[in-house]
């Protein structure tokens, strides 16, 4: 089994905009313990590279 979990920003007031995904991560429970569900060190700086991107 797995699972995913998906990041998504989206620009309040102003026009209408679509939400936009700044990330995707996705997990095997089989077996796996409460440390095998956070982000490794690469995907955390890869996901707040993707916002900032996204905000700028």
């Amino acid at each position: 089994m797995e699972h995913q979990w998906t990041v998504l920003v989206q620009q309040q007031g102003g026009t209408a905009c679509e939400p936009v995904v700044v990330g995707t991560f996705r997990r095997r429970v089989d077996g796996a313990t409460p440390a095998d569900f956070g982000l490794s060190l690469a995907e955390g700086q890869a996901l707040v590279q993707s916002v900032q991107h996204q905000v700028a």
